[in-house]
């Protein structure tokens, strides 16, 4: 195992690259291969540490998703003789990062039919996973503040 000799620190120069490289897609891991960019490690850290940073990587990753969909549009109009299952594989796996990255933007919907009165249809609308665990974490939440008599 080889000693990281890198810089803990991050230069402002660094931390613009890094999150212009993100919005372009490249991945974390990608960015610190490059000798002149801090180490993986490092750049997570100051993720965690550093406010600012974090919200410019942020709205970096917001970036990435956009281009993410200029990528699904751009494989699935290829007219080259690509392998359709390697194309298919490209897109899948962006639209699946997509989807858990923003799930309220690109997330699968769910949706339900419950007959209401007169039998008439009611829609729920349950859009994520994280939007259904908020509400039966609020639903625990009020029947345990009733058994207790709050």
């Amino acid at each position: 195992m080889t000693q990281d000799t890198r810089s803990p620190i991050i230069t402002d120069e660094q931390r613009i690259e890094i999150c212009a490289r993100i919005a372009d897609g490249d991945t974390v891991r990608q960015i610190a291969a490059d000798d002149w960019m801090p180490s993986a490690r490092t750049i997570y850290k100051a993720l965690a540490n550093d406010d600012a940073f974090a919200q410019q990587y942020a709205r970096a990753r917001e970036a990435q998703l956009a281009r993410w969909e200029d990528d699904i549009l751009e494989i699935a109009d290829d007219g080259s003789p690509e392998d359709t299952q390697r194309a298919k594989l490209r897109v899948d796996a962006r639209k699946w990062l997509m989807a858990k990255r923003a799930p309220k933007k690109y997330g699968d919907r769910v949706t339900s039919e419950i007959s209401g009165p007169e039998g008439k249809p009611i829609e729920v609308n349950t859009t994520t996973d994280l939007d259904r665990a908020k509400a039966l974490a609020a639903l625990v939440a009020r029947t345990r503040a009733q058994a207790s008599g709050e």
